[in-house]
């Protein structure tokens, strides 16, 4: 079995971390991957106390490719994601 290949960046969008990772699918030379966001920089993918969880749209022909559409498709949610979390304006 090919090993997982896990990747973080960040702070990214005001403090955001997102912690990949890549995993064979059943097709050989396919890839899925996948992303958690996370307030805090976690030590690993699995170990990441995430806030949002995302799996990249579609296969790639590499886990690097994979990794890369992953964290593609959690940026991808930034925008929802201030929108979501703005404050509520104070009503009296």
């Amino acid at each position: 079995m090919e090993p997982i290949l896990e990747n973080i960046i960040g702070p990214v969008a005001g403090g955001i971390f997102v912690a990949t990772y890549a995993c064979p699918e059943l097709e050989p030379g396919s890839y899925r991957g996948y992303a958690k966001l996370c307030t805090t920089r976690p030590d690993g993918y699995f170990e990441a106390p995430a806030f949002l969880k995302v799996a990249a749209s579609a296969s790639s022909r590499s886990p690097e490719d994979a990794i890369a559409l992953a964290q593609e498709s959690a940026i991808g949610h930034f925008g929802s994601i201030a929108l979501e979390t703005s404050p509520a304006p104070l009503t009296w």
